[in-house]
């Protein structure tokens, strides 16, 4: 945030609107109906959509070679 900060904001990590905005995100998220709970009601851990499994590799893929 590029606000100036009030005086009684100083020892704060964000302005006030800042502030509010956050608080108002987090409440969204917390609760028994915010929307981490409903997550579970659409998604399982570990589902996918399609149904298959997902391939992958554990090791990092090679690099790219950007300059042919």
């Amino acid at each position: 945030c590029s606000r100036t900060l009030w005086q009684d904001e100083l020892t704060h990590q964000g302005c006030g609107v800042c502030l509010r905005r956050t608080d108002a995100a987090l409440a969204e998220l917390a609760g028994p109906r915010g929307l981490y709970a409903r997550l579970s009601t659409v998604r399982a851990p570990g589902t996918s959509g399609g149904g298959g499994r997902v391939s992958g590799s554990k090791n990092a893929p090679i690099p790219v070679r950007l300059a042919a």
